[in-house]
């Protein structure tokens, strides 16, 4: 430091020196004094014996602090004189000071240090807090790096107190939750660090200033709010918000670390990216805080980006946080008209909107205003400023800004729902009606359908809202719209437009103008055919053109624009003035108007392009190069001429480079940060290369500014058209031409490099494989890896497979597949899995088979098994991601080449010793909406013709529709109430679906909307059993169950042909030929007709019966051609006729052994599919009529209903609960053909005990009977045999010598057990199926019962009826029994009445008893005669005191099993408990004298158990539909261990582990569930689990699980490498 002394010679007074802090960020700071006597300076000066070098200095001086403590060593300051020639007077001396500090290497500036220890602990907290909850607590580390950090920024959180008060207010609140309060203290550090170093004069800085509002008034709210945030979901929005903070204050610390000057931005007044970045910041504030209010439902309305109100309650709230929103697609205030510019549109549009408010009476619908300009011409800052103005005046219902570079998140599907919420929000009424419509109907949410989006989500709420406002719709860019299908965004036109007609026809179907008059919608877009196509006849609609708008008002608003735009740029003052010196003909105002030519665009690039913070003489140089091309206008000339500045002219290197990075830029599927875009860049391009590029380009570029934080995307839709453009509008090629093609192919290699390197085994750290994954989890583990700039490998993981379909095959990407398939397939997986993005695995394996096929067989073959593999295993990924490694893994079959592949690799897992498949099983998906088979079985399926769209119509009258590759719902809805649906039809273009209901109904639908296009129309009143379309889609025949048939036109809904009857017997089996020119149909079932129509003829006519059975027809089906009719009878017998003679060419009764139940041809006739009551599908050869393999097992339920894909791979099977089983057509003939009949031969189902307990009789699906050793499980003796259908129940008489049988061939059988061939007894007389009997106490008599309506007594000595039948029940006899020491009988039936009858007359006694609501299915009476128990088939159990002589029925106690049909009931010898076995493959033991559960479900079987009674007081048996016999211990008290489930063996396992879900997961009892594994459902009729001891007729499965690692050791399960 040097200065000027002047003193007088008599060297009085004193001189005082301070001393500041010099900072290279913010202001300086005094630091310290010193002062000292001048003539004590002089005397030190003049002293002797001066060492070298100090000569002329005085000693050190400390400074004084003041203050401020410092543990730094505090400076010392030297002086010296030097005498100057300067002087005042003679009487003054002059002399230069100079002084020197004692520390040569002074420290590093605090304010840099601190600023970068702020950042690296606001990434290291907002990491920490990311975890789930429950992980916080246990992740020490980051809490103590937080309690680190904030105790270190503290003393600036103390002097920030003034700027951020309400945060300080905050940490004070929580000082004693220790998981979050060192993180609020870290955030209030960290957001406060800046200010107080720079001392920002906030008022100077618009920007800066509403932030800090912002944040204050945030925590202001929740300070206030803070008692009653009691839900979880309600703290994770606290802890967003702390990130949130974090993330803002480490933001703000690097501005200051790497810009300086950052403090000193207000004053050059230019909107810059870094001000967008604050604006997100303040804007994700205000969002966090109104969703905190909506949350407590607190606040009526608060004044944000949205304005809010309460609805009914916070559960409704989370009801509509369910629909799909696009939260992006919002406007920005920031991004509407420069000030003072487009004042005229923007007041037409205002006139518009305020004089549709007028309600004239004759007003109907929305008003729509349409405003159309070309690219550039300033629509989207039209609309944004229309939308910033009446959101002011909360009249804005919502808005929705489509985007060409953000298409796939900004789509036609997403645009009604993200409105719907909205509107929500801002009328309470519509919010209400809203939820009351998810709730009806939940899939709503998630449907991609348009049209019903439209109509449920926004016009059934809108027309149930009372709002007596206005309020305006603004959806931006129409032309810029993405989508998943053409048809939806044709659909949107339609709603839009308010009614276009389709191929001449008006659709008729409800758009805009159903909406209340109060609602009103601004539109805009380029001229565009479709749109314009659609708008055509919409006379209603008020059109804008922008490019009618006069020259004069457009070069006016332009002038002032630029003028603004110049003179605000304040970095160079003069800017204006130095432009126009350099354009002294015109002024460069007038220049720049004209060669905008109207376009707004321009003039925002030309601003951008010049108006950057580089030093003036670069400024000038861009202005320049404007004005040296004498002719530039247009955008394109402009989009050139800034592209020379960056990427160089035609021929330089640097071009190449350019057009990689923006091919990137411009391809990818979702707008990238920089990170991301450097890090999938090729492998000759630098890392600083797309910087380069990127941050040169923030004219066209918006992110290019802050570009380590924000995506970068295109400003304008026109830079892109631009780009892609190969020549130019002269014919020109342009040098900066884009091939998408080319980089589609680039990309696609960057991807697969990206998943080869950067992939890892639990990568999200995922920490327990209990837990079931959730979106929440998902959206954290997304959160995770973009903390750890991983966002390039989310991209990867998703998007690869959409690059690669567009590559030409080449050896380059085959050999980064060849990495992926070998070392990375299933961690990429598991991280789909982990992101909530498994299903995205269908289609690339789908696309890379495709890809590879015909050139790479090791891929090919590879993804074919892939296929296999998580068509098989998807959806236990999606629920739990380390179930991949620990369920899926080991259960693949030995043939996977997945498994051969990866599974060595993981030696943790469990294995499979003994029974494991071989290869893969023919199912490769179950879904759909499942529960009791009363109300959820599927009545009726069809496939689309593309495949991709299953409908079934279910018994609880749902119509669903379902993605068959994924399993995923897209949508269902009710038909109607009064006319539930029966059965679905589509038609072959696609584009219909019929749907007949059981009173006689038809409808017509459109397929991909659902909308209802004509209907109903009423056949005859009856149900309606047959649809089918004619070729060419434009008839519909139906025909209904009285035999009545008609059509109708597609089109128009008119009846085509008549209704006429076929016959005078019943249709249930009717069928009508592809071409409808023939028809068949089994009057009865006893007879088989033919009809023909030719095309011409209205009528059915050349009827011929060409055959009569006594063997029941139960199904019929026509080939392709109609050459060939199938029909499948009740013996389970196939036959196959010639249509036009008549003839009988195959007749086939050995592959099924009961009765069909569905029959369906291929399309091209190659093959068709039964499906028996025998539980079993057959696939038989459709031209030499045989059987192909063997029948393949139905996993122990019955297939009801086939439907067969138009491409022959995929068959679709129903069973009764609601279940769907979407089959693979070649694994269905490999696994037939190997005779991979996973039942293993015919299966046990009903069984019965000898009286010792020592034999086992049990009834096989083959119609036989088999004897099983109790001790050993071994099959004994010789198989008896002699039924042809299905058999029912067995009996044994009380000395063992006797065993009988009823079957539905309406036989009963009585075997001799001694004899050595077992001869049997026939009894007949029923006239439909016997099933059941039961044996008197003292075994002289037989009763059976039958679904023919009627019991029959049978003397057992003589095998003769004993009196006339017991008629009374009008519907089947289903169960009976002796009682009263035989002298009564008591039966109960399907017509839910129980009955009681004298034996010896054959007189019902007394009135029938109703106790039940269902068909009763099963009896027993106790042992001790006092108590009955009766079932039914709605899984009610009564418990009663049977009548007598002397007193009426007493009720003891009613039990509810669940809701599925109750197949056995079976008391204890004691007669004190009581067993029940239900078609919910449960078995439930209960306390009689109680009516309580005992213990827990027995879980196990996998098919509806038949049978289950008790074998003594410790063990029961059951025999169940999966094929299987098992012996189980009661142990009902057993409870589990307390250590933790990781540390305890397979037998404690067991224990802690009981529950077998109907889905397969083995888990705890526990709530939420802990998953310990999955098994795939040909195993689970041999699994032995928990209480199940043994298994009889099936080997068990053999699993070891000494090495299995679960839970939170779950990641042990990899091998060591």
């Amino acid at each position: 430091m040097n200065d000027y002394l002047v003193t007088s010679d008599n060297r009085g007074g004193s001189l005082t020196v301070k001393i500041y802090i010099k900072h290279a960020i913010g202001s300086d700071v005094f630091f310290g004094t010193v002062t000292a006597e001048i003539a004590e300076l002089a005397a030190e000066l003049l002293r002797p014996n001066i060492r070298d070098g100090d000569e002329e200095w005085t000693k050190p001086r400390r400074l004084v602090t003041g203050a401020h403590e410092y543990t730094d060593p505090i400076p010392t300051l030297s002086f010296k004189f030097t005498p100057s020639s300067q002087t005042g007077s003679r009487d003054e001396v002059s002399a230069t000071l100079s002084t020197r500090s004692e520390e040569p290497s002074p420290p590093l500036d605090l304010d840099l240090e601190r600023l970068t220890k702020a950042t690296e602990a606001a990434k290291k907290a907002v990491e920490g807090l990311r975890k789930a909850p429950v992980e916080l607590q246990k992740s020490s580390d980051y809490s103590e790096v937080a309690k680190s950090a904030a105790d270190i920024l503290t003393p600036d959180v103390k002097e920030a107190g003034e700027v951020f008060d309400n945060i300080g207010v905050f940490v004070g609140i929580i000082d004693t939750i220790a998981e979050i309060h060192p993180y609020a203290k870290l955030a209030w550090g960290v957001i406060s660090l800046p200010f107080k170093i720079s001392k920002a004069q906030l008022d100077r800085d618009k920007e800066l200033s509403e932030l800090v509002s912002t944040i204050n008034s945030t925590y202001e709210k929740i300070n206030r709010l803070w008692t009653s945030l009691e839900q979880e979901y309600q703290k994770s929005i606290v802890t967003r918000l702390l990130i949130h903070s974090v993330n803002c204050g480490a933001f703000l610390c690097e501005e200051c670390i790497n810009h300086p000057d950052f403090f000193k931005r207000a004053l050059r007044s230019r909107f810059t990216a870094v001000d967008r970045k604050i604006q997100d910041f303040k804007s994700g504030f205000k969002d966090l805080q109104d969703e905190l209010l909506r949350s407590t439902a607190l606040e009526a309305q608060v004044v944000g980006q949205k304005t809010y109100t309460s609805v009914r309650d916070t559960r409704d709230q989370a009801i509509l946080d369910t629909l799909k929103y696009v939260a992006s697609a919002d406007f920005g205030s920031k991004s509407g008209c420069y000030p003072n510019t487009r004042i005229k549109v923007i007041e037409e549009i205002t006139r518009w909107f305020e004089a549709a408010k007028v309600i004239d009476g004759t007003k109907t619908g929305a008003s729509i205003y349409w405003l159309r300009g070309h690219a550039g011409s300033g629509k989207s800052a039209i609309a944004h400023s229309i939308t910033k103005k009446f959101h002011d005046q909360k009249c804005l219902g919502s808005s929705f800004f489509f985007d060409a570079s953000n298409a796939v998140k900004r789509r036609a599907e997403d645009l009604f729902s993200t409105i719907a919420r909205n509107l929500a929000s801002l009328i309470p009424s519509f919010a209400e009606a809203l939820v009351d419509v998810i709730q009806s109907s939940s899939d709503v949410r998630t449907t991609t359908s348009v049209r019903r989006q439209f109509e449920e989500l926004i016009l059934n709420p809108a027309q149930r809202s009372k709002h007596n406002g206005h309020v305006i719709v603004v959806i931006d860019a129409l032309d810029e719209c993405g989508y998943s299908s053409l048809r939806e965004y044709q659909a949107l036109l339609d709603i839009l437009s308010s009614g276009r007609e389709v191929h001449g026809t008006s659709t008729g179907s409800p758009t805009l103008r159903n909406l209340p008059s109060n609602f009103h919608f601004l539109l805009t877009s380029r001229p565009d055919s479709d749109i314009e196509e659609a708008f055509a006849r919409s006379q209603h609609v008020h059109r804008k053109d922008l490019w009618a708008v006069s020259d004069e008002e457009v070069e006016t608003d332009l002038e002032t624009y630029y003028r603004n735009r110049l003179e605000e740029f304040t970095y160079v003052p003069d800017l204006l003035h130095r432009f126009d010196t350099l354009s002294p003909a015109q002024g460069c105002i007038r220049i720049l108007t004209t060669r905008s030519e109207r376009l707004f665009q321009w003039a925002f690039t030309t601003c951008e392009f010049l108006l950057q913070d580089d030093p003036v003489e670069d400024i000038v140089e861009r202005f320049q190069t404007l004005l040296e091309v004498s002719h530039l206008s247009g955008l394109e000339d402009l989009y050139t001429k800034i592209l020379e500045k960056v990427a160089g002219a035609e021929g330089t290197s640097r071009l190449s480079r350019f057009r990689a990075v923006l091919g990137r830029v411009l391809c990818v599927r979702e707008p990238l940060s920089l990170q991301d875009i450097t890090a999938l860049r090729g492998t000759n391009e630098d890392s600083t290369t797309s910087e380069f590029f990127v941050k040169r380009m923030g004219s066209v570029l918006s992110g290019a500014g802050v570009v380590s934080i924000s995506v970068i995307q295109v400003f304008h839709t026109s830079f892109r058209d631009f780009l892609f453009r190969e020549y130019l509008a002269a014919g020109k090629k342009n040098i900066y031409h884009v091939d998408p093609h080319e980089q589609d192919a680039v990309l696609a290699q960057a991807c697969l490099r990206v998943l080869n390197s950067q992939l890892a085994f639990n990568l999200c750290q995922i920490q327990s494989s209990y837990t079931a994954h959730n979106p929440q989890l998902a959206a954290q583990c997304k959160a995770s890896l973009r903390s750890q700039s991983l966002g390039h490998l989310i991209y990867a993981s998703i998007y690869w497979s959409s690059h690669l379909v567009k590559t030409d095959y080449n050896e380059a990407v085959a050999s980064l597949l060849h990495t992926f398939i070998d070392c990375q397939f299933l961690h990429w997986l598991e991280l789909l899995g982990a992101i909530g993005e498994i299903y995205v695995s269908v289609g690339a394996i789908r696309t890379m088979t495709e890809w590879a096929t015909g050139y790479d067989d090791k891929v090919a073959e590879f993804g074919k098994d892939a296929r296999k593999f998580v068509s098989n295993f998807a959806h236990v990924i999606a629920r739990s991601p380390p179930h991949l490694y620990i369920s899926a893994l080991p259960f693949a079959p030995e043939s996977s080449l997945v498994s051969q592949r990866y599974l060595p690799r993981f030696s943790g897992t469990l294995i499979v010793q003994s029974g494991k498949q071989q290869i893969w099983s023919p199912v490769d998906l179950i879904f759909g909406d499942r529960g009791d088979f009363r109300t959820k079985e599927v009545l009726s399926i069809a496939y689309s013709p593309d495949g991709k769209v299953l409908i079934a119509v279910t018994d609880n009258k749902l119509i669903w529709l379902w993605n068959p590759s994924t399993g995923q719902s897209i949508a269902s809805f009710y038909e109607t109430e009064a006319s539930p649906a029966c059965i679905v039809e589509i038609s072959p273009d696609g584009r219909y679906f019929a749907v007949g209901s059981k009173r006689g109904e038809i409808v017509l639908r459109d397929l991909k909307t659902q909308r209802l296009i004509w209907g109903p129309k009423c056949v005859q009143g009856q149900k309606i059993v047959s649809l089918r379309f004619s070729r060419d889609s434009e008839k519909l025949w139906a025909g209904d169950w009285w035999a009545y048939l008609g059509a109708w036109d597609v089109q128009t809904g008119n009846n085509r042909f008549p209704v006429e009857e076929l016959h005078g017997g019943d249709g249930t089996y009717t069928v009508i030929a592809g071409d409808a020119s023939r028809l068949a149909c089994a009057p009865s079932g006893i007879s088989l007709v033919l009809f023909h129509r030719n095309d011409d003829d209205t009528a059915w006519s050349d009827r011929r019966k060409i055959a009569t059975f006594t063997d029941a027809v139960f199904a019929l089906t026509f080939s392709p051609d109609g050459q060939r009719l199938v029909s499948g009878h009740d013996s389970g017998t196939i036959k196959m006729w010639d249509v036009e003679s008549g003839d009988l060419h195959g007749d086939h009764s050995t592959a099924h052994t009961n009765q069909i139940r569905s029959l369906a041809f291929s399309s091209d006739g190659l093959f068709f599919a039964s499906s028996s009551f025998d539980q079993t599908i057959q696939v038989w050869d459709g031209m030499t009529r045989d059987p192909i393999g063997n029948a393949l097992s139905g996993f122990g339920e019955i297939h009801l209903k086939i439907a067969i894909s138009a491409d022959g791979k995929s068959v679709a099977t129903t069973i009764g609960d609601g279940g769907i089983y979407v089959w693979d057509t070649a694994g269905m003939k490999e696994s037939a053909l190997l005779g991979a009949k996973l039942g293993s031969g015919p299966y046990p189902s009903v069984i019965a005990l000898s009286p010792d307990g020592k034999h086992l009789y049990a009834a096989r699906s083959d119609h036989s009977i088999c004897e099983y050793d109790m001790e050993t499980g071994a099959e004994l003796g010789t198989v008896m045999r002699g039924h042809r259908s299905r058999i029912w129940h067995l009996s044994v008489l009380r000395d063992g010598t006797h065993l009988v049988s009823c079957s539905s061939d309406t036989t009963i059988s009585i075997w001799d057990i001694e004899a050595p061939m077992k001869t049997h007894k026939s009894l007949t007389g029923h006239t439909n199926e016997v099933v059941f009997t039961a044996f008197s106490p003292d075994g002289t008599r037989l009763l059976s019962c039958s679904t023919d309506r009627t019991l029959r007594i049978w003397d057992t000595a003589t095998s003769e009826t004993l009196g006339e039948p017991l008629t009374g029940h009008t519907n089947f006899v289903m169960c009976a029994a002796f009682f009263d020491e035989g002298q009564r009988i008591i039966s109960g039936s399907y017509d839910r009445t129980i009955r009681v009858w004298d034996p010896d007359t054959g007189n019902q006694i007394g009135e029938s008893l109703e106790l039940h609501t269902g068909g009763v299915n099963a009896m027993a009476l106790s042992p001790t005669n006092n108590i009955l128990t009766s079932a039914d088939t709605r899984g009610v159990i009564h418990l009663w005191y049977p009548p007598s002589t002397t007193s009426s029925l007493r009720r003891h106690h009613t039990i509810h099993h669940g809701t599925d049909r109750i197949n056995s009931v079976s008391f204890s010898a004691d007669g004190a408990r009581l067993l029940s076995a239900s078609a919910d493959h449960t078995i439930c033991l209960w306390d009689v004298s109680t009516g309580e559960l005992i213990g827990r479900p027995f879980e196990g079987h996998s098919g509806d158990v038949i049978r289950a009674f008790f074998l003594d007081e410790e063990r029961i048996i059951s025999s169940s539909y999966d094929g299987t016999i098992r012996i189980w211990d009661i142990d009902a008290t057993a409870e589990a261990p307390g250590t933790k489930p990781e540390a305890i063996g397979q037998a404690n396992l067991q224990r802690y582990f009981r529950r077998i879900d109907y889905d397969g997961w083995v888990r705890s009892e526990d709530d939420p569930p802990k998953l310990l594994f999955w098994l795939p459902l040909h195993y689970r009729p041999v699994f032995q689990w928990s209480r199940c001891r043994k298994i009889i007729g099936r080997e068990a499965l053999d699993i070891d699980f000494s090495r299995f690692e679960h839970g939170e050791r779950w990641a042990n399960c990899r091998s060591p490498r």
